[in-house]
């Protein structure tokens, strides 16, 4: 099912007219933690997303039973699984971007409540990770903990990025249509801006800004840089597989095409500096490794 509503449109038609989408509402929330689960559920929110992908199956979505209550109980039960949450997180934003659908969830304020709710744990999670870092680069700890948190950080960011940008769309429909909504100030204090924020700009490679929290911890630094390299990389993936759906669409105007695949080639290369910047590192660190190992043979 997870390759056919890919590839198919007519896959996704089908699913979409037979009620199906109700049905995987069901399976959804009958999924536990458990691997196969967990796996069950991500292929599971990718049928959801490529059915979303076609703009008339998005109200079959919305309209489909306590959908947006269900996804919303995905983000508050794997809020520390950055591929359900994000996976989860990419069917909402799609849902919201139908006309009139922001409009509906603004007259929700639990839905609302619980998306503040959620940012606000993961606001403390980043803060708890960020102190942790500073107690590692005190007390010089493991190179293990402190890679871990700070991959727990760059994903708390992440997460919060996209929550806060979902919350304050809906927000500005209720504000523009007057809907009084009670909710919390989720506002974060500036941890968050680890990543580079906004939308892509498909004339220009993604943008590698320096981050707000800098550590002092040398490991932890480059550990982020490499994190943030990474990320990069599944951008650049991202617009050269555009250029070649947007070419596959419309193969005599290649104009749309030859702008992603411009943005992917400048993006590559600079992607490739800021690799072998890392790679240096790493081999002048091996390098002075070997020669303190080589130093206390001698002794």
């Amino acid at each position: 099912m997870e390759l056919g509503t890919h590839y198919s449109r007519a896959c996704c038609e089908i699913i979409a007219a037979e009620g199906g989408v109700s049905g995987l509402m069901r399976l959804i929330r009958v999924l536990n933690r458990s691997k196969p689960h967990l796996d069950l559920l991500i292929g599971v929110l990718n049928v959801l997303n490529s059915i979303c992908h076609h703009q008339f199956l998005v109200p079959a979505v919305f309209c489909a039973e306590d959908s947006i209550a269900v996804l919303t109980e995905r983000l508050q039960f794997f809020r520390d699984q950055e591929d359900v949450f994000m996976s989860a997180m990419a069917v909402l934003r799609k849902v919201l971007e139908y006309p009139g659908h922001a409009l509906e969830v603004a007259r929700m304020p639990n839905i609302i409540k619980q998306w503040e709710g959620i940012a606000q744990i993961i606001l403390r999670k980043i803060d708890m990770e960020q102190k942790y870092i500073a107690r590692l680069e005190g007390q010089k700890g493991s190179d293990y903990s402190a890679k871990e948190a700070t991959r727990k950080v760059i994903c708390g960011a992440k997460q919060l990025e996209a929550l806060q940008s979902m919350i304050s769309s809906v927000l500005a429909v209720a504000n523009a249509h007057r809907i009084e909504v009670v909710h919390h100030n989720t506002l974060p204090f500036g941890c968050h801006q680890i990543l580079p924020t906004g939308s892509v700009n498909l004339s220009q490679p993604p943008p590698m800004p320096e981050p707000s929290w800098v550590p002092k911890n040398t490991l932890v630094r480059y550990t982020l840089r490499d994190i943030q390299v990474r990320q990069q990389e599944q951008q650049l993936a991202a617009l050269a597989a555009a250029a070649a759906a947007a070419e596959e669409e419309s193969p005599r105007s290649p104009r749309s095409a030859t702008k992603y695949l411009s943005a992917a080639t400048v993006g590559v290369t600079e992607a490739a500096k800021r690799e072998a910047e890392l790679q240096q590192w790493q081999a002048r660190q091996a390098a002075g490794k070997g020669s303190e190992s080589s130093r206390s043979k001698n002794r």
